[in-house]
């Protein structure tokens, strides 16, 4: 959205910085792929707080392991429509387990013929009229997931996928 937009090359300065091996991201996508040996948990906390520390502001992180992401991409519920629609599939990664009623929740908001999911932990979206013509915004999306989430559309997911070999 352009706000608390941190240069990626920046982002991965702080990611080796931290002592994380292997640095790497996508475009300005918010994506860092790495090494470590800490929990994910910490791994998340020692990287919010040196970018409150370094930019001044305060946001959430979600880091996945490799073998988390792969298996949670590979089990995708909406990989048939990936290859034909894959701007408008969807993975919401969330901070923190995801409520057990989130798809009523979100399927009571859903206007736009959206097909969701829960899959691994995560949470799928079609979005065959597009992000922009939905009401599942990302405050709603959170709200019924109970947690932050993060979304990439399968483009990314790909690259990201990619780069973790």
């Amino acid at each position: 959205s352009g706000r608390n937009r941190i240069p990626m090359e920046e982002l991965e300065s702080l990611c080796s910085n931290l002592g994380w091996n292997s640095v790497g991201s996508y475009l300005q996508t918010g994506n860092v792929v790495f090494t470590a040996s800490k929990p994910a948990s910490a791994l998340e906390l020692e990287l919010e707080q040196v970018i409150e520390s370094n930019f001044g502001f305060s946001i959430p992180v979600i880091v996945r392991s490799a073998p988390d992401f792969k298996a949670c991409v590979a089990e995708s519920p909406l990989s048939d429509l990936a290859a034909s629609d894959p701007s408008r599939v969807l993975l919401y990664l969330a901070k923190s387990d995801i409520l057990e009623d989130v798809l009523h929740n979100l399927e009571t908001r859903s206007a736009a013929g959206e097909r969701l999911f829960v899959r691994k932990g995560a949470l799928w979206i079609h979005f065959p009229s597009g992000i922009g013509k939905s009401k599942l915004t990302p405050s709603v999306i959170d709200k019924a997931v109970g947690s932050t989430t993060t979304g990439r559309n399968w483009n990314t997911l790909s690259k990201i996928r990619e780069m973790l070999g």
